[in-house]
């Protein structure tokens, strides 16, 4: 039975959808069951309005598109074959490129990459709805010329096709074999003699007209509806251009079929026609003119009170204008159920567009869609499983623990986290209780929360070889921890909280992960599988997934994309970003095939699939359709910039400046009337930036002042926008009372504490006041590096002391012995033996232990070249030590007690009895003397420790200070060519002592020479200079400690050059907040401070820096 087909033609808002509406109601009225097709993202939008248009509902009407109708078909006439998602497609693909990547030739590097399955399930679901078969394909890959890039391609397209098709066969099948699968099923299923209308269409395709034409054959009537003008003297053709296509196509397979057809061209005089559809004709001419070509004038005087353009000079400008256009249009009637913002770039837009409207209380409804695989539960499946398979890995369980669906408590899981990364527990370290240091309960109660369902799953996994199993032990594992109890209960309290968008979300995600699953099983069955590819596949599955939500209200802004609001009649429409290539698109030819190959296949004799061009005329139609839409009011908006690159208006914008003289296009740059308190805050902010700038505030500036600083609820956005103006990274000093609270009293420090200070005030606040501590890790940083040369060479001299034995007689293996004995217990002790936790770090272990050995032979050739004797080490100063605390006399009478702890002490006692001391200090980096160091307070600590013990044995009479020097720890560089006692001499001349040294020749030569010392005259000082630096480092560190106990903690960090500033792996520069491109941020310059221009400070108080 050949169907009788009408066409309903006519332009955009010419009258179609009312006229379809109407003859469905007509149906309904006499009992006849009628089916309308949509295309698929429109099924929700149009049985909304549907519904609303029909008295009795939608009791004999339905609402399709074409794939939910072959969905329902195949169902019920019988067909029990698994239907597949194009999320199940892909990981189809993504499970035989894994399979086949040994034959793979163009894409064996890239088929793990994102989106490498989706680029191949659009090729293939092309050919598959053009009746492209794999073998087709193939043979065209043959007749190719060998060896060229489009061989090597399309043979490896081939065969991923024919293997997926092949394991797909019989198993289940997807949207293009079910429209296969439809054509002979209409027949007998509930469409025979029903009444069929069909509004729109996606991407046409041959199976698409396979469907149509079976639709011809069986249904009671055939309407079809299609935007095009079939005027002859159309000059807009281009953009019904793919339509036309579309008609000319459907009359030739309507007279195949043998069915009458009629065609109703709109608008025509009828009762079908919206008096109100186009009721401006400012509007009306546009929707002609817009691309017409020639295109006339328009004539009246009023378009501007429908058309506006508005040029912003960023996203956010753009934001701010369109939530006040959309208040306007509010004012002036419209609800805002009747407006709509397309945005082209969607994720662009959708934060500062969101901002804007919530901040003027306008509600709105984005259909934008978040990623399945963003969401907590979907994360948690990928790293458990990943947990579970890979030993354990520290990595993933803490991933897994952070997901908030363990039942674990967020304070434990961040003790857990503390102590897993400071021990380095991973593996089956995780799996017994926790017994490294001190274990924080909190941690052992996470590991005893999260371990065991981990451990239960890993156990099924072992014994899981197919993916149906694998499954099924991942479905048990959510089901132990009860994700889907634990996501109902948060939909319910964000229903309580009234946030029904992410309850809705919520909702979907377990049900999404359950279709997954379903897809999985459906796919991999009981096909043996690595947990590896099980895993890839699943990832590939979730990352097609989206979660979207339905409106919420009735009365809203509908914000979107061009594609996704097209559906909705609107009385105003907006539209952001119009610039040129975006509205309209201009689609790219980088898909898997481009329109060159697509040239070759079709020359080759198959069929001719979409090229770029055909995909631009939809994209052209589309932009029609959207400015054809509204019926009271047009706004178009465009960037002056986007990003780092400036932005074009598109052409239409250009066609609206000419074809309405009377429309300007507005912008931020120049003032507009206020229409909202939001606008007139944001105005007010700008001009506060711009008087703070100039100088002086504008008198509008002056006013808005007055207003806003009237008004409580905008008091503290005041205080944040003034602050904003002079930005300080740095707080104001917090008094002396605070100080005390914070610090102690009397204040107590080391010498290094105070460096902190002289290095960066806010580093000293934050580590000392607020005592913030970067989590520990398991992991040796430079720090950790120094600790263990530190402690290995402490204990090394202290065996050397207890030896008493004259350096000169220890031979090198004896050295080498006491070394063997030293190192290999530290080593295991050190930072819970990280230095022995993997081959890495064993190599780097290595390396400490050369240069301790290193630094260590040279230390005893150093005390055998003089007479010098190492007398004690890790000598401790300070309240309740063997040497008392320098005490710092302070303003009002309080004190600074310093306390420290110097590296090495050595002694030598001259002919008249005279004892001499000199302070060593251990560097693993720079180890070289500074006087700019000193004076700027960035290295206190040998004139300190020299003062501290000197001072003490003074008290007795008996001591005398020799001089300070940092010994270089490290494993000298020499030249290859170097040898014998030449070599020797180069490796005492690296560990040469740098530092300051009293200037006695007799001291010196006891000191070792020019063989340990590296002697420069500005080095070499009388004693009364020694006393002088000594003195001068006492009052740089009551100067420090003055400006600690005053509340100083200003983000001001020194800089040297480039390289060496205090910001140099600082723990705290993620809250500082300094930035040196900000205002009110700078850094405190270092400048080169000559020996001998510190002499002249500290003689003769002249200033140094200039």
């Amino acid at each position: 039975m050949a169907a009788p087909v009408t066409f309903l033609a006519g332009r955009a808002g010419s009258g179609k959808s009312r006229l379809i509406r109407e003859e469905i109601a007509a149906l309904c009225a006499r009992g006849k069951a009628v089916a309308l097709i949509v295309p698929e993202q429109f099924t929700f939008e149009t049985e909304r309005e549907l519904a609303a248009a029909l008295p009795g509902g939608l009791m004999q009407a339905s609402v399709f598109s074409f794939t939910s109708l072959a969905q329902r078909v195949l169902r019920e006439t019988g067909e029990r074959t698994v239907f597949l998602s194009r999320q199940g497609r892909r990981m189809v693909i993504r499970k035989t490129a894994e399979e086949e990547a040994a034959h793979l030739t163009a894409f064996s590097s890239v088929f793990t990459r994102a989106g490498f399955a989706e680029q191949c399930d659009a090729f293939f679901t092309q050919c598959k709805r053009f009746n492209i078969a794999p073998e087709q394909l193939l043979d065209a890959a043959k007749r190719l010329p060998g060896g060229t890039p489009f061989q090597a391609k399309l043979s490896d397209l081939a065969l991923l096709y024919a293997r997926s098709e092949a394991y797909l066969s019989g198993r289940s099948m997807d949207a293009s074999d079910a429209f296969a699968a439809l054509c002979a099923r209409l027949p007998r299923s509930f469409l025979a003699g029903q009444a069929v209308i069909i509004d729109g269409f996606d991407l046409i395709s041959e199976q698409l007209y396979d469907v149509i034409a079976a639709l011809m054959g069986c249904a009671g009537s055939l309407t079809i509806s299609l935007r095009v003008d079939l005027a002859p003297d159309c000059r807009d053709q281009a953009v019904f251009e793919a339509e036309r296509r579309l008609f000319t196509r459907l009359i030739a397979i309507a007279r195949a079929q043998g069915c009458p057809t009629h065609t109703v061209r709109l608008p025509k005089p009828g009762p079908h026609e919206d008096p109100k559809k186009r009721a401006h004709p400012a509007l009306r001419h546009l929707e002609h003119e817009a691309f017409a070509y020639p295109f006339l004038p328009y004539t009246g005087q009023d378009a501007a009170e429908a058309i506006s353009l508005y040029a912003g000079t960023s996203r956010t400008a753009e934001a701010e204008a369109v939530a006040d256009a959309i208040l306007a249009a509010a004012d002036r009637g419209l609800r805002y159920r009747d407006m709509a913002v397309i945005a082209t770039d969607l994720n662009a837009y959708i934060n500062p567009v969101s901002r804007a409207l919530r901040a003027r209380g306008i509600p709105f409804f984005t259909d934008a869609k978040h990623p399945l695989a963003g969401y907590a539960a979907a994360r948690l499946i990928v790293r458990a499983l990943c947990a579970a398979s890979r030993a354990f890995r520290q990595a993933d369980v803490l991933e897994v623990a952070k997901t908030g669906l363990t039942g674990v408590p967020p304070e434990d899981v961040e003790e857990f986290e503390l102590y897993v990364l400071r021990y380095g527990m991973r593996g089956n370290l995780l799996t017994t209780p926790f017994a490294r240091g001190e274990v924080p309960p909190a941690a052992e109660r996470a590991r005893a929360a999260l371990m065991p369902p981990l451990m239960e799953l890993r156990a099924r996994l072992a014994g899981a070889a197919s993916a149906r199993a694998k499954t099924e032990a991942l479905y048990a594992y959510l089901c132990t921890l009860d994700v889907r109890g634990q996501l109902s209960a948060e939909a319910e309290r964000l229903r309580g909280e009234g946030r029904f968008a992410l309850m809705e979300e919520c909702a979907q995600v377990y049900n999404m992960l359950m279709e997954l699953f379903t897809q999985m099983h459906a796919i991999l069955g009981d096909a043996p599988i690595s947990t590896e590819r099980y895993i890839a596949v699943l990832q590939e599955g979730l990352s097609t997934y989206e979660v979207g939500v339905i409106p919420t209200t009735a009365d809203q802004v509908l914000f979107g994309s061009l594609g996704r609001t097209r559906a909705r009649s609107v009385s105003a429409l907006f539209v952001l970003g119009a610039v040129e290539g975006i509205f309209p698109t201009h689609v790219r030819d980088d898909g898997m095939i481009d329109d060159d190959e697509l040239a070759q296949l079709n020359a080759l004799g198959l069929p001719q699939l979409p090229s770029t061009r055909e995909r631009t005329d939809k994209e052209l139609a589309d932009v029609y359709g959207a400015i054809a839409r509204p019926s009271r009011f047009l706004y178009l908006s465009y960037p002056l910039g986007a990003g780092a690159e400036a932005a074009i208006p598109c052409s239409l914008i250009d066609r609206i400046l000419t074809m309405f003289p009377e429309i300007k296009t507005g912008t931020d740059l120049a003032p507009a009337p206020l229409r909202s308190a939001e606008s007139g805050f944001s105005r007010l902010v700008s001009g506060l930036r711009a008087g703070v700038d100039e100088g002086a505030l504008s008198e509008e500036t002056r006013t808005l002042y007055a207003a806003f600083a009237s008004a409580p609820e905008y008091a503290a956005r005041l205080a944040q926008a003034e602050a904003a103006l002079f930005h300080r990274a740095s707080p104001e000093p917090f008094g002396q009372e605070l100080a005390a609270a914070l610090y102690g009293a009397p204040l107590s420090g080391s010498a290094t504490r105070l460096e902190t200070f002289n290095a960066c005030p806010f580093k000293h606040f934050a580590r000392y006041g607020l005592r913030i501590e970067a989590p520990r890790e398991y992991r040796e940083r430079r720090a950790d590096e120094g600790a263990f040369c530190h402690e290995a060479l402490a204990r090394f001299t202290e065996r050397l002391i207890a030896c008493n034995l004259p350096p000169a007689e220890l031979s090198e293996e004896r050295i080498e012995a006491l070394l063997d004995e030293i190192l290999p217990p530290l080593i295991e002790e050190h930072n819970n033996g990280v230095l022995m936790d993997t081959a890495r770090m064993r190599a780097l272990c290595a390396r400490l232990v050369r240069r301790v050995k290193e630094t260590a032979h040279a230390i005893v050739r150093q005390l055998a070249a003089g007479r010098f004797s190492a007398s004690a080490c890790e000598v401790e100063f300070g309240p309740g030590k063997p040497f008392p605390p320098i005490e710092l006399a302070l303003c009002g009478g309080a004190r600074c007690l310093l306390s420290g702890k110097i590296d090495r002490l050595d002694s030598f006692t001259d002919a008249a009895g005279m004892r001499f001391l000199r302070v060593i200090d251990y560097k693993t980096g720079a180890a070289k003397f500074d006087a700019s160091d000193l004076y700027y307070g960035l290295k206190l600590q040998l004139p300190l420790y020299l003062t501290a013990v000197t001072a003490a044995d003074q008290g007795a009479g008996r001591a005398r200070p020799a001089g300070f020097y940092y010994l270089p720890v490290k494993t000298p560089v020499l030249e290859e060519c170097v040898s014998g006692d030449a070599l020797l001499d180069e490796v005492q001349k690296a560990f040469r002592l740098s530092g300051i040294s009293l200037n006695d020749g007799a001291l010196l030569e006891a000191g070792g020479g020019a063989a340990v010392l590296a002697l420069r005259s500005t080095n070499n000082v009388p004693p009364d200079a020694l006393a002088q630096i000594e003195a001068f480092a006492r009052t740089k560190a009551a100067q420090t400690a003055e400006a600690v106990r005053a509340g100083h903690a200003e983000a001001a960090p020194y800089r040297k050059d480039k390289q060496d500033t205090a910001c140099r792996r600082c723990d705290y520069a993620s809250v500082c907040g300094f930035d040196p491109a900000l205002p009110g941020c700078a850094y405190r310059t270092v400048h080169r401070v000559k020996l001998e221009a510190l002499w002249k400070e500290v003689e003769h108080e002249e200033p140094v820096d200039k």
